[in-house]
């Protein structure tokens, strides 16, 4: 389980908000594999709830780059 804050180009507005969530929740493929879907959550403007199932190396930074965002901090 973690949270997830943003750095501040990265929040969006409510439907990239939405968006983001979406592709979180779906999984996808990072690395040639494929990620099973994580649970997420908006905390606040700028912090997101995840929890992954699966452990890969870096997987949360990197899937937060793919749906366009960056880590400010990771906890």
């Amino acid at each position: 389980e973690y949270l997830v804050r943003l750095g501040a180009h990265d929040r969006g507005d409510d439907a990239q908000r939405i968006e983001v969530l979406e592709m979180l929740r779906h999984g996808m493929r990072i690395d040639g594999k494929e990620l099973l879907p994580a649970q997420a959550a908006w905390i606040n403007a700028d912090q997101l709830k995840v929890i992954l199932v699966q452990g890969m190396h870096r997987q949360l930074r990197k899937m937060i780059d793919r749906v366009g965002a960056s880590v400010k901090a990771l906890k």
